[in-house]
């Protein structure tokens, strides 16, 4: 028979992807938030939606192969993106793209993820735009030998059979882990909602580092020494984080 754990291990994964990535992605979706709940970025997606009905709720690799089942262009690491040269520019899902490129631009996500996060904000509104984690899934064999007579009973062979059952279990589980880079565990980046809320205020609502110390600091959390600099530090350090060039 096959056992699987009746807790949610897709859950526990996630918990336990690669600190990087699993913190890179708490901050995306924080970022992602406060965009999706700006009422500039509402009135544009409403625009493009408006617009473009035909792509609403498609993937944008979908859209990037529209009509001619090619790719029509491509995005770079910098969220720019660049039509290929065959394809006319009046293209419905050119002209698509032209438009998340210029949304992705206005709220500062230069970086390879942004037009995808920004398409989805547009056409599928209420959903995550995070990336997901292959969390890898293994069936495994336990061998175990019980010496019984017709007097034993279960207590008198469990401790020995769940102690070699974990044993087996560890052996096989720690390369597993090894592959997929488990982490060891980590509260992550101190005041990471903060920091996300000061990186967008800076850097999505286009505020410099005094605007935001004098006017926004009872909207991002406490101030306890924040200063001038040390939001711009905040800044560059979440950027990086994000993977955004500033």
């Amino acid at each position: 028979m096959v056992i699987r754990p009746p807790t949610n291990t897709a859950r526990q994964s996630t918990r336990d992807m690669p600190r990087d990535q699993y913190w890179q992605g708490q901050a995306r979706g924080l970022l992602l938030a406060l965009i999706e709940d700006s009422p500039d970025f509402q009135d544009r997606a409403k625009s493009i939606r408006a617009n473009f009905p035909q792509f609403a709720w498609q993937c944008m690799l979908e859209i990037r192969r529209y009509g001619s089942g090619r790719p029509i262009g491509w995005w770079d690491e910098t969220g720019e993106w660049h039509t290929r040269s065959w394809v006319n520019e009046d293209d419905d899902a050119v002209r698509y793209c032209r438009e998340i490129e210029k949304l992705t631009k206005e709220f500062g996500l230069r970086c390879e993820w942004g037009p995808d996060a920004i398409h989805r904000l547009v056409s599928m509104p209420g959903t995550y735009p995070g990336g997901f984690w292959w969390r890898g899934e293994e069936k495994i064999t336990i061998t175990l030998r019980v010496e019984i007579s017709p007097g034993t009973r279960w207590g008198d062979v469990k401790s020995g059979v769940l102690k070699e059952a974990k044993r087996q279990f560890e052996a096989a589980i720690s390369p597993l882990r090894e592959r997929v880079g488990f982490p060891e565990r980590d509260r992550g980046p101190d005041n990471l909602e903060r920091n996300v809320r000061i990186f967008y205020r800076s850097v999505c609502l286009g505020l410099g580092p005094l605007q935001v110390w004098n006017d926004g600091l009872r909207e991002v959390g406490p101030g306890k020494g924040l200063n001038y600099e040390t939001i711009r530090a905040i800044v560059s350090e979440t950027a990086g984080l994000l993977g955004i060039a500033l």
